[in-house]
This record gives C-alpha cells, structure tokens and sequence, in this order.
C-alpha cells in the first residue's frame, strides 16, 4: 500500500536532493539557482537527474502536492544563507520559476505561480474566459488508457443514485454513471496508488481533455470486485482468467480446429486493451443457417469491453458510441455491407473500412444554428465482429479474420444458450478483464516488439495478428502452454485461405471480363442459343467458348484443372441466374445482369439508385451518411424484408 508521507518531510527531501546533486562542474542546481536571481530565467530540473529515493518518494503524489513541495524546495534553498547568497530579494519578490519535466496524469506540472506562461482574456458568447497556451500536447483520457509514466485508466458505469443538493425536495435519479478506475503502481512494488474518480472530478478535468458518455445503460464491473481489488496488494493470476473463459465457451460453442478455441479466448480479453494497439483486426463469422454464428456474438456480447450488439444503428450513432464508450461493435446479418444500393449500410461499410486501424476518425459538424458549426472528429477505432451468412465484400473481409462455422452435432450444445443471469462465470470473466488490464496493460505493451518476430506474415496481416499473438506470449508467459503455437498455427492457416480466397477471386474476375466480352456479345447477337429465351447460355455452349485455344490463352485456363464443375460452381459464386431450359442448364448473361455483378465486385462504379423498401433488410433503418437522422420515414415492411432476402 502507498506509504504515508507528509508535505513538509516530501519538500525537506526534495531539497535534500538539490542541496547535494553534483555532476562535472559542481553543485548543478545551488548554482543554477543562484544565476537564476541574477538573470530572471526559469529553473529547468532533468528528471533524468532524479535518484531512486526521489522518484519512488513522487509516485502515487497528486499534482497539487508535487507542485508544492518542488516551490517550497527552491524557495527555501533560496533563503539559506549557507546555500546560496544574495536570496532576500528574490524571495520578497517572489522571482522563483520553476517548470518540472516528469509527465503524471499526461501533464507536465508547473509552479501555479509561473508567470512566464502566455495567457489571453477572451470574451465568447458573452463569457470571459482565461486562455494559457500549453507547452506541451493535449492529453485525451479514452476509455482505455495507458500513460507514458505506466498509469492506467479503464471507463466503467456505475450504479448510483443521485440527488440534487438543495433546500427543496427533489426526487433521485437512478443511472450506471461514468467513473474511471486508476492504477499507478510503484516500479518497488511496496507503493502503489488505486483509486476510483468519477469523470467530473477536478483530478481529471484539470489534466485531460475527456469525450466519454457520461452514462450508459449497463454497468459492467461488479462494484464489491472492484472495492476488493482496489485493497489487495496481489496482481490477478492471468491463467485464471484465460481458463475460466475457455472452460465456460466451450460449453456453448464448436469450432472446428483447437487453435479456434484459442483464437477466441485472446480476441475477447484483446478487447480490453485494444487501444495499446495500432491496429486491431475484425472477426468474421460465416456458416450455414444455425451453425453458431450469432451465439459467438452473443458470447462476445457478454465478456467484451463495453460491446453494442445491433442490426439497427445508424452510422452517427456507432462512432458517438465508439467514441463515447470505446464499444466492441457486434454486428449481425451484415450482408447487405455488400449491396451498393443500400446507401444506409455502405455509410456503415465506410466507417468499418477506417476503424481497424487507430487514429481514424469520422468528421462532423456540431452545435446550433444561433452559435454556429464546429467541426468535430468522433474515434472509429473499436473491436468489431461481423457475422453473415453471404459475402461482405473482399474489401473489409481484408480487415478481417474469417472464421468458418460449422453445426455442432451434440444436440445439447445446440440448445445452449449464454445468459450471464444463469451462468456468473461470465460476470466473473469481466471482472477479471478489467483488473488485468489495470494490473499488467504495461506488461502487454512492452511486448509487442518480441511478440512481432514469432509470425512470419508481414504488411497488413501482421498489423491485424500484433494483439492476438502479444496476448498469447503474455498468457503463455503465466503459464499457458503451447498458445503462441496454436496462435501461430491459426495465423498461418488464416494466411493460406486469404492467399486462396484471392486467387479465387482474381479467377472470378476473370469470368466476370469473359461473360462480359463473350457472353453478353453472344446473347446480344444470337436471338436464341440452343432453343433457350433470349439472354440465357446453355453451360456446356458457354464452356466451350471459354476453353478454345485463343479464350484459354487469354484467361489462363487449363481445362484439364479447370472442368466445367468447376466453371459451374464459380459462376453461380459470382451471382449469374441459373434455370434449367430447353438448351439444359442455362445462365442469364445481359448486359444489365453482367453490369449488376461488375457492381458489386467493384469492376465498375455504381449506379446511383432511389432506395425504397425492398432494399433495406436488417439495416433498413441505418442513417444515410449525413449527420442528422431523418424527420420521416416508413419502416420496411416485414414483406419487403422477406422478398429482399429472397
């Protein structure tokens, strides 16, 4: 626990420490401040100049109590006579300036006094205000935080009841209210400084500039847990965490391979510290009807930092949220990423394109017409999962990690559902997340770098895989055997299927620019091809094309790997219609259905379209791109939805 020291003995010591601190040309700072009466300059202290007795005395010290015992250090050094000469003027004066360069809180600490800051009066909107240019840059304090001098900030929602201070009766208000848990530990471990603030506290509104919600509808670390944490000396036992939260998902879901297992368990903890990360890579969840894709959300929906888990949420709501929260985005029957006719969920797709990687930002106008617009940015950067059961586009499946879901056959599984009201393993599992990050988010960081040189994936890949294959060398270090093996097994798997996967689609492109140059010349030409209506090519006819000498040589083909199955199967993978005709199977080549495809695969720019009820399915309700939400507009009708799936 932090050791007990009072002002006046934290100041002597200080002192101490200037009095004696000696480096090649004497006594550094008694003559430092002795040329500081006779020239009016700043004192500059190095805290590279610092002993260990001084920085462990510092840690766990507020601002206010810093601040104080530095001036009064200088100010009595000034005064001694036996120190220094020549101080009664400087002291009557009250000439001492001081800056201190150590970073606590994000800020750099100055005497209140200083008078060599540059400060403005300014009147705005018929206010006075009091500006001072800072020197050095603004701290933003987000729901996750990790500071240069190893402090920790996590935002939680807490259940409280207020009530207005006043002389007349007011009625409480009950609300999950935003508080930051903090932690800075000392390097000795014998001091450490937990505390609990909430956002308007003068200790944080004074040091950072802070964006978050001031409250949200759940509240997500147990508040006895938090109270025990903050008195135990003892760091959380990281296996514990990763064992409970492996032990309890597999009794509700099946993947196919181990590593998957693992790959689950790191990406949900991940999210507690995804802002120690450049980048954070997405999961995408594919698979037949009922083969668990919407439980992995609902799983995740239950253990990740803050997730919002909607199909209804429009695109200025998502990054308010993300900004405000820090949410884990949970997103379900996201197909329609994929249909650039729907401007709602493109404006969506915009977004998820940017938000994997930090620093990214949506940009929008806010304040009142009376007063004025400012432009003001709003964090993309979040988690997220997808889960669908058609393609979301090769684009933002590049941000992703694909995961492939498959029907579990033990029927008791498939009747499971997660509900933390049943099962409290999964409160249990929170509560631990947040004491690891507050416990060991430093530990994590430093390990990016070693963790890096385990994969030997490069560029874009290895900025998405950097969290998961940290989180795994940092769990392996506390005794979780052979992870980094199965992470490093999965991300070569993983690799080789986005190796695949392109190649298949530069063969679909390839037939896309055949049916466009051959097909669609054929139909236009031929009234009628094997008896079939116009438009439609029996397969055996438009295989042949495809496969004679000149075609094969120009799309690099080999019949004798690529069979008409084949060239089947990737036809109906592009989208084209298949009927059975009087020419045996036919697909419907036109103009307007090649152009259709050339579309959606990003051939071609798209066609700029009124949207109406048939094409909005699960994010019928998304906002179009401009900020503000619709006065009026009919909701889709349950028919549309069903036709549009169809």
């Amino acid at each position: 626990m932090k050791k007990i020291i009072t002002d006046s003995a934290l100041s002597d010591k200080f002192k101490e420490f200037l009095m004696q601190f000696k480096d090649e040309k004497g006594f550094k700072y008694v003559e430092m401040i002795a040329n500081c009466i006779k020239t009016n300059q700043t004192i500059q202290i190095n805290e590279k100049d610092f002993t260990k007795e001084v920085n462990d005395l510092f840690e766990g010290q507020t601002i206010i109590t810093i601040q104080k015992a530095i001036y009064r250090a200088v100010k009595e050094i000034f005064a001694n006579d036996e120190g220094v000469s020549r101080t009664s003027v400087a002291v009557k004066e009250d000439r001492i300036k001081i800056k201190y360069k150590k970073i606590i809180f994000g800020r750099l600490i100055k005497n209140e006094n200083d008078d060599d800051e540059v400060k403005f009066n300014v009147n705005r909107g018929g206010k006075s205000f009091k500006v001072t240019v800072l020197e050095h840059p603004i701290t933003s304090l987000r729901p996750i935080t990790l500071l240069r001098d190893e402090t920790k900030y996590i935002l939680v929602y807490l259940p409280v009841r207020e009530k207005e201070i006043s002389e007349k009766t007011t009625e409480p208000n009950f609300f999950n209210k935003a508080f930051f848990v903090i932690n800075n530990k000392i390097k000795n471990k014998d001091q450490e400084r937990k505390l609990i603030l909430p956002i308007e506290h003068n200790e944080l509104k004074e040091n950072f500039r802070i964006k978050v919600l001031p409250e949200w509808n759940e509240s997500r670390w147990e508040y006895d847990d938090l109270t025990l944490w903050i008195d135990e000396t003892e760091q959380t036992d990281p296996a514990k965490l990763y064992n409970l939260h492996d032990k309890t998902i597999r009794e509700y879901i099946e993947f196919a391979n181990e590593f998957d297992y693992s790959y689950f368990n790191i990406w949900n903890i991940a999210t507690y510290f995804y802002e120690l990360f450049d980048a954070f890579p997405y999961n995408d969840y594919t698979g037949t009807k009922r083969a668990g894709k919407t439980k992995s959300l609902e799983l995740q929906k239950l253990v990740c930092f803050n997730p919002i888990m909607s199909a209804d949420i429009s695109g200025s709501a998502m990054f308010r949220t993300i900004e405000g929260i820090g949410a884990t985005v949970l997103l379900d029957e996201s197909e329609q990423f994929k249909n650039p006719k729907n401007e709602q969920a493109q404006h969506i797709r915009t977004l998820f394109l940017q938000g994997f990687i930090r620093g990214q930002f949506a940009v929008r106008s806010e304040g009142k017409a009376n007063e004025g617009f400012t432009p003001q940015q709003f964090n993309l950067y979040s988690p997220k999962s997808l889960a669908h059961i058609n393609g979301i586009g090769d684009v933002l499946e590049d941000r992703c990690i694909p995961q492939l879901m498959r029907r579990s056959k033990d029927k008791s599984m498939l009747n499971s559902w997660p509900d933390s009201r049943k099962d409290k393993r999964f409160t249990e599992i929170r509560n631990l997340c947040y004491r690891l990050f507050l416990d060991y988010a430093n530990e994590i960081y430093e390990l990016q770098d070693e963790a890096k040189k385990l994969l030997s994936i490069s560029g874009r890949e290895l900025r998405l895989w950097t969290p998961i294959i940290t989180l795994a060398l940092f769990f392996q270090k506390h005794g979780i055997e052979n992870l980094v093996k199965k992470i490093q097994i999965k991300t070569n798997e993983s690799s080789k299927d986005r190796q695949l996967y392109d190649e298949e689609e530069s063969r679909d492109l390839q037939l896309i620019d055949f049916c466009d140059k051959i097909g669609v010349t054929l139909t236009e030409q031929e009234d009628s091809i094997k008896n079939n209506p116009k438009g439609w090519i029996p397969t055996e006819e438009l295989y042949k094309r495809l496969i004679d000498e000149e075609n094969a040589s120009k799309y690099g083909i080999n019949p004798e790997y690529f069979s008409r199955k084949k060239f089947s199967e990737t036809l109906r993978r592009i989208g084209l219609k298949k009927e059975k005709k009087k020419g045996g199977i036919s697909w419907l080549i036109t103009r307007r259905e090649i152009d259709e495809i050339k579309e959606r695969m990003g051939m071609i720019e798209p066609k700029q379209a009124t949207l109406d009820s048939s094409s909005l399915s699960s994010f019928s309700s998304l906002s179009s791109p401009q900020a503000q939400e619709p006065t009026s507009k009919s909701e889709p009708s349950e028919a549309s939805e069903v036709n549009d799936a169809k």
